[in-house]
């Protein structure tokens, strides 16, 4: 008797472990990113970012400094206060004074980045960039 509830107890918990991980879905939008619907938080990442997603307790996170572990920043079931410390711990001067930073003296356009613009993401730590004209419509600047 003891040997059937214990194989039984066995059976629910991986029973319980498959509808879990049944709980994750993954989809392709319209505009080619991936998201990720869960029990909690919801997801999208574009699959050409070299993002990985980390599988943790039965629930999805994005690993965006790519180091295969789950840090704090990128755990949405903490507070935005303590993501907000383990991030600014993680950041250099550089990178803060760069998310501080726009740069919008070399509007273009075009959905491709220019081959400044690219440098000054990948070399100068700017974050953002502003890819619009004062003289174009809402919509061309929308898109």
């Amino acid at each position: 008797m003891k040997k059937q509830a214990l194989a039984l107890a066995i059976g629910l918990t991986l029973l319980g472990a498959q509808v879990q991980a049944a709980a994750v879905t993954e989809k392709a939008t319209a505009d080619g990113y991936t998201l990720v619907e869960q029990n909690g938080a919801e997801l999208a990442y574009s699959p050409e970012s070299g993002v990985k997603l980390l599988h943790v307790d039965g629930k999805v996170f994005k690993d965006m400094n790519r180091n295969g572990k789950l840090d704090a920043y990128e755990d949405w079931r903490l507070t935005p206060q303590k993501r907000a410390e383990d991030l600014s711990k993680q950041l250099s001067t550089e990178d803060i004074a760069g998310l501080m930073l726009y740069s919008m003296h070399q509007r273009n356009l075009k959905p491709q980045l220019t081959d400044d613009q690219k440098k000054m993401l990948s070399a100068d730590h700017v974050r953002t960039v502003l890819n619009a004209d004062s003289t174009a419509s809402n919509e061309v600047t929308a898109r």
